[in-house]
């Protein structure tokens, strides 16, 4: 065998090696887990979140929905959670971009089945930037003596603060329709 061949051969073992056998795959942390449709259990969320017991019940469903601003000293990830009841509920929570730990969380988007015949609220949210956001909650009522439905629209704003916790931000300019 001449040394082109050797050659070749090495490295057609040194190829078909590294084939067979794939990298090992990279470690996903809880955060990762989140951005998508993935199912939680009440562990993960016990273990990697700060949200209370009583959120938890043995109807209630977590899936990861989406994160903000993941290389951010703060992202946002928000999980979804249905009941199984008459609501659908999403929870922002706030993690430390450097240790991944939950340092806050809040309430941003509820859907409920409306009666026809009584009011109904909804409450949904927007990112405006890597540390601010806003919550609407829009209030339908239904009056017994109009067909017609009659909406109240409240915004209300929210910073993250050096600490990685929500506060609120009373007149904060309202964001052109929109965005």
């Amino acid at each position: 065998m001449n040394l082109t061949s050797k050659i070749v051969f090495l490295l057609t073992v040194l190829f078909t090696f590294s084939c067979s056998h794939p990298a090992p795959k990279k470690h996903l942390s809880f955060l990762d887990s989140l951005n998508g449709d993935t199912a939680l259990t009440e562990q993960q969320l016990r273990k990697h979140t700060i949200l209370p017991p009583d959120y938890y019940r043995n109807t209630s469903h977590y899936t990861g929905d989406t994160i903000y601003h993941p290389g951010s000293k703060y992202p946002v990830a928000v999980i979804a959670c249905d009941f199984h009841g008459v609501c659908e509920y999403s929870y922002l929570l706030v993690f430390d971009g450097a240790t991944l730990k939950n340092t806050s969380f809040k309430k941003v988007k509820e859907t409920c089945d409306s009666d026809g015949d009584a009011g109904y609220m909804e409450l949904g949210f927007a990112m405006i930037n890597d540390t601010v956001f806003y919550t609407k909650d829009i209030y339908t009522r239904k009056f017994d003596d109009k067909p017609d439905l009659d909406s109240i629209v409240a915004k209300h704003f929210y910073k993250i603060d050096k600490n990685g916790k929500i506060d609120s931000l009373a007149g904060y300019p309202l964001p052109q329709e929109g965005n």
